[in-house]
């Protein structure tokens, strides 16, 4: 991430991954002039206003932009198998208790588990935090999931099923 604050005061932020950029800038002009010398001293493609950047869908009006990771979620749906799962109203069941080990439970594919806990990690982080105790509580048990605990996973997926169009809102104000 660059940051570049003029001597007008104005703030200037370039963000980088591999080879996309987000350029956010206090004005057009700021934001003209940072393209022009980018280009004059790298091949670059102006792809225009922000709408998508890695898993994060971005919809920007005149007073709103809003985040979220539909298309995201629906690919981790497909990808376990839940595409087609009933959707459930909370992330977590209250009346379960998740512990170690319970006994009965059977060992679950930890590198499956680690993987989709890591997803809803970064979905929770992204754009997600109504999911973030959950996730939290579940990856508690990433060193020796069990089946119990890969439920519980499955809930928060289901949970999200439920709630895709659920996005993070940020709108201007007069300050």
């Amino acid at each position: 991430m660059f940051i570049r604050r003029s001597s007008e005061g104005h703030l200037s932020i370039i963000a980088l991954y591999v080879d996309d950029l987000i350029i956010v800038t206090t004005t057009e002009a700021e934001m003209n002039e940072i393209k022009t010398s980018l280009r004059q001293n790298f091949k670059m493609t102006d792809m225009g206003s922000l709408h998508f950047c890695l898993g994060v869908n971005v919809e920007q009006s005149t007073n709103t932009i809003k985040l979220s990771q539909k298309q995201y979620i629906q690919k981790l749906l497909k990808r376990y198998e839940l595409d087609d799962a009933n959707p459930v109203c909370t992330p977590m069941d209250l009346n379960v208790r998740l512990v170690a080990d319970d006994g009965f439970s059977k060992p679950a594919d930890k590198i499956r588990y680690q993987s989709l806990v890591g997803s809803l990690l970064y979905v929770a982080i992204a754009t997600r935090p109504d999911i973030s105790q959950a996730v939290r509580a579940v990856s508690k048990f990433n060193s020796a999931p069990t089946e119990a605990h890969l439920t519980a996973v499955k809930r928060i997926l289901r949970y999200l099923k439920g709630t895709l169009d659920l996005s993070l809102q940020y709108r201007c104000t007069e300050n």
